[in-house]
């Protein structure tokens, strides 16, 4: 289910690039729906906007659906000598990754990995994308730039902060894993969190969605109904201006799914047919 494994462990860019990441806002608030409940985040649009824009990015389209939180760096299973607690998420089909970006060092940003601090997973520099982050649990200084987490001593790239739901992120944080300690397999959660979604928040959730996609069907299925079953309107006009139609054996009617009937003459009369209608694991190294 994973194949790449890049270090939890990258080019700067001129922060006037925000803008176009993050549409001239400085701060954007997300939700990732989880099959455990939502987790709001707020992301530093300003401070880290490759990073941030980024994960922004994978959010409006859709790409988090499916994915997973999948791993989870902590003391009794942490394979590096420089320990760090810390849950990794994201895609779990490396097909779907997105372009790698330019690493944001916190030298740069001014962000600090402290708890709940959410950053972007990499191998070497200028590999990372927001395809794959993860969240700190408590302060983790050894993931800021001159950390010796990352051998190569440039940190990783934070660009927001937990605001709801870190007691779930701690939840999956003491996940069991699927292996012992010191291997691999001892820091893949034996029960990957399923990411239902992500998005922008003031916009539904992926349950919502659901729902109000199935409220629609169902308005739409009753107004068809309605609209469609109105076969005919039969309208009675003055002899002089029915007799055209009544010489090729028709009546004047209006027929679709609006009718507009206009009045003509001083006698008006209208008479509805109604009818039924017809129903109808990427596991990114820390």
């Amino acid at each position: 289910m994973i194949s790449r494994l890049t270090a939890l462990g990258i080019a700067q860019v001129s922060s006037r690039s925000w803008a176009a990441a993050g549409g001239g806002d400085r701060y954007c608030k997300v939700v990732i729906d989880s099959l455990l409940g939502p987790i709001e985040i707020l992301l530093e649009l300003g401070r880290a906007p490759l990073s941030a824009g980024d994960f922004l990015k994978y959010v409006d389209r859709g790409l988090y659906a499916g994915g997973a939180f999948y791993r989870t760096v902590r003391p009794d299973d942490d394979t590096n000598p420089i320990k760090i607690d810390v849950v990794q998420g994201g895609l779990t089909d490396d097909g779907k990754y997105l372009d790698p970006i330019p690493h944001e060092p916190t030298s740069f940003t001014g962000l600090r990995h402290r708890d709940g601090t959410i950053s972007i997973a990499r191998d070497a520099v200028g590999t990372g994308t927001a395809g794959a982050f993860f969240v700190c649990i408590g302060d983790q200084p050894a993931l800021d730039f001159g950390g010796k987490r990352n051998p190569d001593g440039q940190g990783f790239a934070a660009f927001g902060q937990v605001t709801n739901g870190m007691k779930l992120i701690r939840e999956i944080w003491s996940s069991k894993t699927q292996g012992p300690p010191g291997s691999l397999e001892g820091e893949l959660i034996a029960s990957p969190v399923q990411i239902l979604g992500a998005r922008r928040v003031n916009q539904p959730s992926a349950v919502g969605k659901a729902f109000m996609n199935g409220m629609a069907a169902i308005l739409l299925s009753a107004v068809a109904v309605a609209t469609t079953g109105i076969a005919r309107a039969e309208v009675s006009e003055p002899d002089s201006l029915a007799r055209p139609c009544a010489a090729h054996g028709d009546r004047p009617r209006f027929v679709g799914h609006r009718p507009y009937l206009r009045q003509i003459g001083r006698r008006h009369r209208v008479r509805h047919d109604l009818r039924p209608g017809r129903r109808r694991l990427p596991a990114d190294r820390a």
